[in-house]
């Protein structure tokens, strides 16, 4: 049987595979392009079409194989890149499905190298963030991030800012949601006057815990450095929301917005002060309250009698934390 006869009935059988393929029927598919090979060993795409049976069984290992002895054909065989590219992919994909993030990469690439396809283009896009992921989730370790921190501790009280910034990294890199491993390192920055690096870290601490009253006070505290005293008297206003009693933010919120020139007493600053913060919300929305301000604003000098109780005077020193009410010093009535 001549060369051209036998290309001709391996292309018979590819076609009869490709149909049983279309229709799911895989090993019927596999019969065709088995027979097909005894005709052509060497045809690349009958060997892509049958990898391509094999990862649909989730015969994985044996992709492998099959594409890797592919790889290996004689290179006299010229194969147009598309094709070869394909071959690639296959291998690639059967590196992913057995979870070899390492080598699906690899072979992606090498597909991408043959052929720019979009879709592959997209894939190891993806696997390459993937990747970067599983590699800093297979660096964390809780213990080496305490013994990094209370290393950067000691370097810190001792005033060496240097190498406790690089104890308090490593604590991050082996512990990255911990909001103290970053406001630890914030404040290193803060010494090193590398006031933008800190404020990233403080930005970490509010993302990762958003009701971490340090993250807002040490922000206020590098704005005021920064001389964005505007921007100093809203995160101090954020660290009140949280507690409004904190004589740090209560301290920092009067300077700046002394610095900053502002009212704080002004409308809009009271009203944006409400509306961010829940538990104001909740105070103002009970009908108790609501009588009680009306009484106050009719008759001032009933106040004394509602601050007897300790749980009405807890929530009127909120309102007046947050500037809804002032409180005349002397006469100890509402303004």
């Amino acid at each position: 049987m001549d060369n051209k006869e036998q290309s001709r009935l391996c292309d018979e059988e590819k076609i009869k595979g490709n149909d049983e393929y279309k229709a799911k029927n895989f090993d019927e598919a596999l019969k065709h392009y088995e027979i097909a090979l005894e005709y052509d060993p060497n045809n690349i795409t009958v060997i892509n079409n049958k990898a391509a049976v094999f990862l649909d069984q989730g015969k994985y290992q044996e992709c492998v194989e099959l594409c890797k002895n592919a790889l290996k054909l004689d290179p006299k065989n010229k194969v147009d890149r598309k094709t070869l590219a394909k071959t690639y992919y296959r291998l690639a994909k059967a590196y992913e499905k057995l979870n070899d993030l390492e080598n699906s990469l690899k072979f992606y690439d090498y597909s991408i190298i043959e052929d720019r396809n979009p879709a592959v283009i997209k894939i190891a896009q993806k696997m390459e963030l993937d990747l970067e992921e599983q590699h800093k989730n297979a660096y964390i370790n809780f213990d080496i991030s305490e013994e990094e921190n209370q290393k950067g501790n000691q370097c810190f009280k001792e005033k060496d800012y240097n190498n406790a910034l690089n104890h308090y990294t490593e604590a991050i890199k082996r512990s990255p949601n911990d909001v103290r491993r970053h406001y630890n390192r914030a404040l290193c920055y803060l010494k090193m006057q590398e006031y933008t690096l800190s404020l990233q870290d403080a930005e970490s601490c509010s993302r990762i815990d958003p009701t971490y009253i340090q993250a807002y006070l040490i922000k206020g505290k590098l704005f005021q450095k920064m001389r964005a005293f505007s921007k100093a008297h809203l995160e101090y206003e954020k660290a009140l929301d949280i507690d409004s009693n904190c004589e740090e933010a209560l301290k920092g919120y009067k300077i700046s917005s002394e610095e900053a020139g502002l009212d704080t007493t002004a409308p809009e600053v009271v009203q944006r002060r409400i509306q961010r913060n829940p538990e104001l919300r909740a105070i103002l929305r009970e009908p108790e309250i609501s009588k009680i301000l009306y009484d106050m604003q009719n008759n001032p000098n009933s106040m004394a009698m509602y601050m007897k109780d300790p749980e009405i005077r807890k929530k009127i020193d909120k309102l007046i934390a947050c500037g809804l009410l002032t409180i005349d010093p002397v006469m100890g009535e509402e303004c």
